[in-house]
């Protein structure tokens, strides 16, 4: 049976993914429109979808942190700092999915942008970060799994 402090996760994770889906489903309605309002709503959802999706991705983290009783990190770079922290092994926990940290740092990179420069923001240039989404949906939630069960926030895999 798991732990009760594994359902935040398992909510954390529902949630990334449901607005991965979001945003490659708007973007590809986007490269189908022609210039104009419609696209630029496109572009908007698209954006503030894969910014929810990693700060999503950083509320979970930081959950993590707290069930290890480790301090959040702080200062100006501190998103960067969280993904550097939860995707190494501590004292008190497992990493987390130390094998998608490309994939997680493009999303926080497109997080930056398009908080930042979204005045100057361009969907052409955004590829990599609908790529980032997609190895996210496919792997992600295998990822919070092996967490949980390392953590022992889920009983172990039968015949392991």
């Amino acid at each position: 049976m798991a732990d009760s402090r594994w359902f935040p996760l398992e909510a954390y994770c529902d949630m990334i993914i449901a607005d991965l889906d979001l945003a490659i489903e708007t973007w590809e309605a986007h490269a189908r429109m022609a210039p104009g309002r419609a696209a630029l709503i496109q572009q908007k959802a698209f954006q503030k979808s894969l910014q929810d999706a990693y700060s999503t991705f950083e509320q979970a983290s930081i959950y993590i942190l707290g069930l290890a009783a480790e301090p959040r990190p702080t200062g100006e770079h501190w998103h960067e700092h969280l993904l550097q922290m939860i995707r190494r092994t501590s004292d008190h926990r497992p990493a987390f999915a130390p094998e998608l940290a490309g994939a997680l740092r493009e999303l926080r990179l497109f997080r930056h942008r398009a908080m930042h420069s979204y005045a100057e923001f361009d969907m052409d240039r955004a590829a990599p970060a609908v790529q980032a989404a997609r190895r996210l949906i496919a792997e992600l939630p295998a990822a919070f799994e092996a967490f949980g069960r390392d953590f022992g926030l889920l009983p172990p895999q039968p015949g392991a």
